[in-house]
C-alpha cells in the first residue's frame, strides 16, 4: 500500500524550543508544572478577531505551504516544502514587507520541521512527490541570513542509507534527534539519526532504528523532550495505516543501547487515538495531535510523571464534542498556559478551526476547559495549517498550503514558558 504524503503538514511538527538563548553556556533547565507559566494575561480574548492578524508570505517569496516553524530569539524561521527558507524579524511590524526575508538557494526544501541548539537553526529533511531527501541544512545564526556561506548541507544517508525522508525533530541541548519519517516514499521506517552538536557538523552523527525494539515503532512526525526523555510521536505502520507506538528514549542511556528505549500503544486508550499529526509538552503532560485517525479528533495525553507504560498515566478527549471541525490535527503549540492545536486537513469545511486547552483546567476530559477560533473570519485564506510557534507573545500559525501566516496576541506582557529550556512544544 502506498503511504499517502501530506505536502505541508509537519509535525512537531514538534519541534525544538530555546528559551530565548544566544549559546548552549546559557542554557538552564527548570523542572516546573503546566499552571505555573501562565501568570501573564492575555492581551485579547481568543474569539476577538482584534487579537488577530495575518500576513502573505507570497508578497515576498513565491513560495506557498511550509511545514514548520523555529524561533531563535529574535527571527522565525518558515521551514519550506517547497522553494526556499523564509525568516520574520519579530521585532519589525508583522504586516511589513521589509520584516521579512528570503534565504539563499542552499536553503532549498523539501523540509519537514526545524530544532534550535542555541547557535544553529536545523531544517529537516523530508519526503515529497520529488523524492526523499536527505539533506539536512544548517544557518549559522551569528552570521548573515542571506549569505550562502552562512549555510551548510549533510547528508545523513552517507552515515546509514536508510536515514532520510525525517519528519520533525527535538535538541535535547546536547543532541540534535531526527525522527523518521519514510525513507522510500512508500512505507514507513524507524531510523532515527542524532547529531552530537559538540562534534563536527559533518562526522558527528549516529543512528538507531527503533523497529529493533518494537516492530511497530515506525513511521513517525515529530519528536518531543521533556527534560529527561525523548518521544518520537507516531503516525502510520508499515502498512500505511495508523499507528499508536510511541517510542521514547531515556537520554540518560546508550542510545544504541535496546534497554534505553521503551514504547507505548495508545490504541489501548478510550478512543484507540492513532496517526497523530504532531505533538507538545506543557512541562509536566505531553500532547499528541491526532490527524489521520477514525474518529481522528481524539487527543492523547501522558503524564510524565506516572510510569510511561501504564494506561493510567494516560488519558484522551474527544474535541468532536466541541467543534465537528475539530479534527485532522497538525503540531500542538504551548505558550505557557495554553495548549493550540491547528487543523491540517485536506478539505475545505473548517480548515481555520484552531483548538485551545486551558491547562489551568482541573480536568483534561472537562469541555469548558476547551475553545475553538476560526481564523478565515480574519481573512479567507488563513486556514489549514501544518503547525504553530511561539515566541513569548505571539503565537503563529504556519501556512501547510498557502502562504498566509495567522498570528494571535496570546501573552502580554510576553512571558516565555519556564520549562526545562529545550522541548518540543514551542520554538
Amino acid at each position: 500500500m502506498r503511504m499517502r504524503l501530506r505536502p505541508g503538514a509537519l509535525v512537531g511538527l514538534s519541534l525544538v524550543a530555546c528559551s530565548a538563548l544566544t549559546n548552549l553556556s546559557e542554557l538552564a533547565t527548570i523542572d516546573a508544572d503546566a499552571g505555573d507559566a501562565g501568570d501573564a494575561a492575555p492581551t485579547g480574548g481568543f474569539k476577538s478577531p482584534e487579537a488577530w492578524s495575518t500576513f502573505d508570505v507570497a508578497s515576498v517569496t513565491p513560495a506557498a505551504g511550509f511545514a514548520g516553524a523555529a524561533f531563535d530569539g529574535r527571527y522565525l524561521y518558515l521551514a519550506p516544502v517547497n522553494y526556499v527558507v523564509v525568516r520574520y524579524d519579530t521585532q519589525a511590524p508583522f504586516g511589513s514587507t521589509s520584516s521579512w526575508a528570503v534565504a539563499p538557494s542552499v536553503a532549498q526544501g523539501p523540509f519537514a520541521g526545524t530544532a534550535f541548539d542555541g547557535r544553529f537553526v536545523y531544517f529537516i529533511p523530508t519526503a515529497s512527490s520529488s523524492g526523499v531527501n536527505d539533506g539536512v541544512v544548517r544557518f549559522d545564526t551569528q552570521a548573515a541570513f542571506d549569505v550562502a556561506t552562512s549555510w551548510s548541507v549533510f547528508h545523513t544517508a552517507t552515515i546509514n542509507p536508510n536515514a532520510k525522508g525525517f519528519w520533525g525533530g527535538v535538541f535535547d541541548g546536547r543532541f540534535l534527534y531526527l525522527a523518521p519519517y519514510t525513507n522510500t516514499g512508500n512505507a514507513s521506517d524507524g531510523v532515527v539519526a542524532r547529531y552530537d552538536t559538540q562534534g563536527s557538523f559533518t562526522t558527528a552523527w549516529d543512528t538507531f532504528d527503533t523497529t529493533a525494539v518494537n516492530a511497530g515503532a515506525q513511521g513517525f512526525t515529530g519528536a518531543i523532550f521533556d527534560g529527561h526523555y525523548v518521544y518520537f510521536v507516531p503516525y502510520v505502520n508499515a502498512s500505511a495505516a495508523p499507528d499508536g507506538v510511541v517510542a521514547r528514549y531515556d537520554t540518560d542511556g546508550g542510545f544504541d543501547a535496546g534497554d534505553a528505549w521503551t514504547t507505548f500503544d495508545t490504541t489501548s486508550l478510550s478512543g484507540q487515538p492513532r496517526g497523530f499529526g504532531g505533538g507538545a509538552y506543557d512541562g509536566r503532560y505531553l500532547y499528541l495531535a491526532p490527524y489521520i485517525a477514525s474518529p481522528d479528533g481524539v487527543v492523547a495525553r501522558y503524564d510524565t510523571k506516572a510510569a510511561f507504560g501504564a494506561p493510567a498515566a494516560w488519558s484522551t478527549f474527544d474535541l468532536s464534542v466541541i467543534n465537528a471541525y475539530a479534527s485532522q490535527l497538525s503540531a500542538p503549540a504551548f505558550d505557557g498556559r495554553y495548549v493550540y492545536f491547528a487543523r491540517y486537513t485536506t478539505g475545505v469545511a473548517g480548515a481555520g478551526i484552531i483548538s485551545r486547552y486551558d491547562t489551568a483546567s482541573s480536568s483534561f476530559g472537562a469541555q469548558t476547559a476547551w475553545d475553538t477560533f476560526d481564523t478565515t473570519t480574519v481573512n479567507p485564506s488563513a486556514a489549514r495549517f501544518s503547525g504553530g510557534a511561539f515566541d513569548g507573545r505571539y503565537v503563529y500559525f504556519i501556512p501547510a498550503a498557502s502562504g498566509v501566516v495567522a498570528r494571535f496576541d496570546a501573552v502580554n506582557p510576553p512571558s516565555l514558558p519556564t520549562l526545562p529550556g529545550w522541548h518540543g512544544s514551542f520554538f
